[in-house]
């Protein structure tokens, strides 16, 4: 029987959120006039993507990503690597690696499904020891080596994440009945819910609500 274990990542897996790659991105430009530009930019924008975040997770996404726009491809997939070095593992959560250990232990194999870029996820997956082709995330638009800050459809979040899974199982055979999923976010609801056995991650107050009502297990990292 073919088995998955579908992990979100940002506050699930790590103590970052999808602010942090960006963050450090804008941070890291060489040129210190853009970053400081950027930078002044998108404190501008926190109230409109509070706005967001409240009302939908895709939205979020997609005014999200506008702060990658005009950052080069190149310079985005060699910061990945120190994206990943410097903010994400340094916030791992300490029972975080020994969780998706555990599945492999049990020939349950670890899948990464993120709201963060796709090129963080992989890196990310690469120190966890999860082959890329198993690490997915939001993919960004490029013109001419160049973001254009747009999403390529469909934006990794709620139902979309769900889609993939299911997507997953019928092209490689997980029986999703003995799959298990892994998030801290009631956006991921529907990601939690299309498996056998969901269980809540250091879980916000909505979702330790719904694992409550639900008798899924809640897992408290440290």
């Amino acid at each position: 029987m073919a088995r998955a274990a579908f992990f979100d990542v940002d506050g699930t897996l790590t103590r970052t959120s999808l602010f942090s790659a960006l963050g450090y991105y804008i941070r890291s430009q060489q040129n210190p006039l853009f970053s400081a530009l950027r930078a002044a930019r998108e404190a501008v924008r926190m109230p409109s993507l509070a706005i967001a975040e409240a009302m939908d997770r895709g939205t979020l996404m997609q005014q999200l990503f506008k702060g990658y726009a005009g950052m080069s491809e190149d310079r985005l997939f060699v910061l990945s690597d120190e994206v990943v070095d410097r903010v994400m593992l340094p916030a791992m959560y300490k029972g975080a690696r020994t969780l998706v250990e555990s599945c492999k232990k049990s020939d349950i194999t670890p899948i990464l499904i993120s709201g963060s870029p796709d090129f963080v996820v992989v890196k990310l997956g690469e120190r966890l020891g999860i082959p890329a082709g198993d690490c997915f995330g939001n993919r960004l638009e490029f013109l001419r080596n160049v973001a254009t800050g747009n999403v390529i459809p469909p934006v990794l979040a709620g139902p979309a994440k769900a889609a993939l899974i299911r997507q997953l199982a019928t092209e490689r055979g997980y029986d999703l009945n003995a799959c298990f999923a892994y998030s801290d976010d009631m956006a991921d609801a529907p990601m939690l819910s299309v498996v056998g056995h969901p269980a809540a991650v250091n879980p916000g107050p909505r979702l330790r609500i719904m694992a409550q009502s639900q008798r899924w297990p809640i897992i408290e990292l440290n």
